[in-house]
């Protein structure tokens, strides 16, 4: 949890995208999570965060949605990334990407 002027952010991580699943035959795709957004606490923002991953290419996506305690989306971010050696890879490069977005809105460590 991090805090700014009475702002919390958490970064959430919904899945792991084929991480122990042979992707041999896939390309990047879409993830869609059975989690759902839940309304959180006033003045908070939470960071959700995923990633794709090709094999073959060694190319990931990352995608990240910053939303206010209302579930308003108020920054979203998409992250193309090139020599990437691993899915574990791909995952710890996303997380910091949502803690380098949360860092680059202002917010800090409570």
């Amino acid at each position: 949890m991090v805090r700014t002027d009475n702002v919390d952010y958490s970064a959430t991580h919904f899945g792991l995208s084929g991480e122990n699943e042979a992707l041999s035959n896939r390309s990047l795709t879409k993830h869609l999570s059975s989690s759902e957004w839940r309304a959180l606490e006033n003045h908070v923002v939470r960071i959700n965060f995923d990633a794709a991953f090709s094999q073959q290419i060694f190319r990931s996506a990352s995608g990240l949605v910053a939303r206010n305690e209302r579930g308003e989306v108020i920054v979203s971010k998409s992250v193309l990334a090139n020599r990437i050696a691993s899915s574990f890879a791909v995952e710890a490069f996303a997380c910091s990407q949502a803690v380098r977005l949360g860092m680059g809105m202002g917010m800090q460590s409570k």
